[in-house]
């Protein structure tokens, strides 16, 4: 990995132990984002069956997301007054408490202090990823982003590939309240890497303002090139996002268990590991072509997998096509992973780096949204036509966002 951001003398003297260990420091820097993201996905599956028991209806489930999203998206709005209040380093600490404090208010049987647990598990998870933003865009270098970001995605990646899991493992092998304790722990771990790495003694210049958020809204829509970085970061995750919710449900509608349904998914997200190959790629053939072509064909297969389990649930419905429509799933989280090759690179070559602060609490917006469009999507698709539906428009959604990436810069 490079190190051209260490001759810039902003990585402090005191974190030498990575070069002992054979390593960069911004190899060591990109692991952080493992603990930082685990925080977030521990509880990732964990908390809509919890909400379903609670609730005792999907569609409750679904409402309470809504609102959830909504919290989120306020919160993001709000990152730049707390960055500015609090430091960059100071945000980093206030998202470890947010994780902290939800996962406890997560175990109370009070169904308020539940849903007041995610809205902070949702800001803890916001937080964690707008002051990493701004400690990346502070020490690396513009030409080296599309070097080290492929890096960044494989650790977020692996996080979203073992927390899910493993918490609901822990949850139901060794006690309720395990994934919550391990949560907890992280989000512990995540601190005290922080300070190993030496981040506390960077200078950061003053981030953000106090001022109001929807002004920077605003600012952020006015520049054309912050608008499509959004829309590549936003599609991307709200594919990811139904995917979570609904291949596993398609998988067990065409018949296949619960637990067969569950490593759908873990195989879906684990590959997204194969990040810095698509990275690779992207820097042969520039950022341009790899999302055209990645967004193209997530949706064929998106496409294609809504027609295949109209076919073969019709034709076959007790042969083999459910096997063969859990490989297509995993097949087009595949292709998927190729758009996740670019990260937020976009966003991170557009931004001006005297507004860094409060672009990026707009950008983390979509993140929010993202998980807040596919429930909201298909509650209205699903009233008329059947779950494969759903796929099908997701795939239309990715072509028009192929569309719009024609209009990246050429040198990108």
């Amino acid at each position: 990995m490079s190190t051209q951001s260490q001759s810039s003398g902003l990585i402090p003297a005191l974190a030498h132990w990575p070069a002992r260990l054979g390593i960069s420091w911004l190899t060591a820097y990109t692991v952080l984002f493992l603990f930082s993201n685990g925080a977030r996905t521990i509880l990732l599956a964990v908390l809509p069956l919890e909400a379903l028991e609670r609730l005792g209806s999907a569609q409750a489930v679904s409402a309470m997301y809504v609102g959830v999203s909504i919290g989120g998206i306020a919160a993001s709005l709000m990152l730049p007054a707390v960055v500015a209040r609090l430091s960059v380093r100071g945000t980093f600490y206030a998202a470890a408490t947010a994780s902290c404090l939800a996962a406890l208010l997560l175990t109370s049987g009070n169904l308020w202090l539940f849903m007041a647990g995610m809205v902070l598990y949702v800001a803890g998870g916001t937080g964690f990823e707008v002051a990493l933003s701004l400690y990346t865009m502070k020490l690396i270098p513009r030409k080296a982003l599309m070097q080290v970001e492929p890096w960044r995605v494989l650790f977020c990646a692996t996080s979203y590939c073992l927390g899910p899991w493993l918490g609901v493992y822990l949850g139901a092998h060794l006690a309720s309240w395990a994934p919550y304790a391990l949560t907890l722990i992280v989000a512990a771990v995540a601190v005290t890497y922080f300070h190993l790495l030496g981040l506390t003694h960077i200078s950061m210049e003053r981030a953000g303002t106090g001022s109001n958020p929807l002004r920077h809204a605003r600012r952020f829509v006015r520049q054309p090139r912050l608008r499509l970085a959004w829309l590549i970061a936003f599609s991307r995750s709200a594919w990811w996002a139904g995917f979570f919710i609904y291949a596993p449900i398609m998988a067990v509608s065409a018949g296949l268990d619960k637990v067969t349904a569950g490593a759908i998914v873990s195989l879906g997200v684990a590959t997204v590991l194969t990040v810095t190959l698509w990275g690779k790629l992207g820097r042969r053939i520039g950022l341009r072509r790899l999302l055209i072509g990645g967004f193209c064909v997530t949706g064929v297969v998106s496409v294609a997998i809504a027609l295949m389990s109209l076919a073969l649930m019709s034709l076959a419905p007790l042969s083999l096509a459910p096997l063969v429509l859990a490989g297509a799933l995993v097949f087009a989280a595949a292709c998927a992973a190729s758009i996740d090759g670019a990260g937020n690179v976009p966003f991170l070559r557009a931004v001006k780096p005297s507004e860094r602060a409060e672009m990026a609490g707009v950008f983390g917006t979509f993140r929010d949204i993202a998980q807040l469009a596919p429930p909201l999507m298909a509650a209205g698709i699903l009233q008329f036509f059947p779950l494969p539906a759903v796929f099908a428009a997701t795939g239309v959604g990715l072509w028009v966002t192929a569309a719009f990436c024609r209009y990246l810069p050429r040198r990108m």
